[in-house]
Parts: structure tokens; sequence; C-alpha cells
């Protein structure tokens, strides 16, 4: 007994588009209106390409199943909150924790999280890739302000060596005369915050104040043996510097 032609061969095989026993002419004839004469329908004269282009249809629906689309631009506000949900970015700006370094500027490194938390948050960024942008700034400005420290350092050293050549054994004299004369001369909450600052290990600041020191001796003051009209004598770096004794 002949079996019926239903498309498929007996070893489940798609059929052969050549073989014509398994066509049925026209037999789309009995779709919906709306799906006549489509497109995707071109050659489909053998029922089984339908089935066979249907199942590889949705077996590359199933390779991106759980994945995320970016929503159309007719998109609702729901569908833009699930995709960036699905994309691990946070309800508001204060979802981002973003680690800080310990061995920078507190206040900087809070202000700049706080602008980075924002900016991700507006572009939708997701909370792992805002902390790897926010990683790699921070190890980029660390390098360049290393950097910037070693490039400051050489340069002190070769001030340090170029002014020791000209004063040789002199110039630890000279040192000691400048820090001197910054304390007596200027006071102490000059020369505190000048020490804070390390611009008295400065060669530069070392070389200007060993030379103040040296000619404004009390010898060699500008306007010594003259007095004030209260009788203190007038030095000419008072209005200069108000703290100076």
């Amino acid at each position: 007994m002949e079996e019926n032609q239903t498309g498929d061969n007996n070893k489940g095989a798609s059929p052969d588009p050549e073989d014509n026993s398994y066509e049925v002419p026209g037999w789309h004839a009995g779709l919906p209106d709306a799906y006549k004469g489509h497109p995707a329908l071109k050659g489909m004269d053998v029922p089984g390409k339908l089935v066979e282009a249907y199942l590889a249809a949705q077996e590359k629906s199933s390779q991106y199943e759980g994945r995320s689309y970016i929503p159309g631009e007719n998109a609702s506000s729901e569908e833009w909150s699930a995709f960036r949900k699905a994309m691990g970015v946070p309800d508001n700006k204060d979802g981002y924790e973003l680690k800080l370094p310990d061995d920078m500027d507190r206040s900087e490194m809070e202000g700049l999280a706080g602008w980075m938390k924002e900016v991700a948050f507006n572009e939708g960024l997701p909370i792992k890739a805002t902390q790897r942008i926010f990683d790699k700034w921070v190890g980029d400005t660390r390098v360049g302000r290393e950097e910037t420290h070693k490039k400051q350092v050489a340069a002190k050293q070769e001030r340090e060596n170029a002014l020791k050549e000209k004063y040789g054994e002199k110039w630890d004299t000279r040192v000691n005369s400048a820090r001197d004369f910054v304390k007596r001369r200027l006071g102490d909450e000059v020369y505190n915050s000048m020490m804070e600052k390390n611009l008295l290990d400065d060669p530069a600041y070392l070389d200007s104040f060993g030379g103040l020191s040296d000619s404004l001796s009390e010898d060699n003051l500008p306007g010594s043996g003259s007095n004030t009209a209260g009788g203190a004598k007038h030095d000419g770096l008072s209005d200069m510097f108000p703290t100076m004794k």
C-alpha cells in the first residue's frame, strides 16, 4: 500500500526540492490574505521547506534566549527600564559602589567618584563596567603622578648638585643659614608652613634665603642705623613679611 506523502521522507530528512512528488502546487492559496504572496513564502512550494525554515528560526532564537536587546526608537519606558536592569545598570546613581584607592587623596577621590556615578547612571553604564573605568582612571593617574614626581626629584637633585659644585663645602653652611634665617627673621608660622610644603628642602629656596641671610646681616640691613618714630629699627622687609621680627 502506498504511503501518504506529507513532505517528509521516511528517514526524517528534508524533502528534495527536485522531487516533484513532494510538491503541493498552490498550497498556500488557503492562507489568510495577509500572508498570500509574502516574500518569505517564495520557493515554498514544498510544505516541508516551510517546516524546515520554522525549525531553523526556532533554533536560532533559542541561542539568544535570556539575552538583552537594545530597545527601539519607540520603546516604552518600561522596556528601557527592563533593558537597563538586564545590563546591570542600578536603579539610581547611589547603586554604584566604587572602591576608592587608599594611597590617594580621599576628598579628591570622593569627588571624582561622585561625578563618575552621575555620568555612568545618565549614560546607562553597568556597575562592573563603571568600576573598571574608574579603576583605569585611578591607575593611569597614579602612574602619571609617579612619573611627575620622579622628574621633580631628578630636577631638584640636578639643581642641588649644581649648587654643591658652586659652593663646595660651604653649601651645608648655606643651607643651615637659610633655614635659620627663615625661622629667626620670618617667624615660626612661616617657617613651619614652608617646612610642611618642603620648600626648605628645595635648593632654589635654600640658595635664595642663604643669600638673604648673608646680605641682610645685622650690620648690613637696609635702613640700619635709623629708627622709626617709635624707636624700632625698620629694615624694609616688614612690609613683605608681616611676621618678621
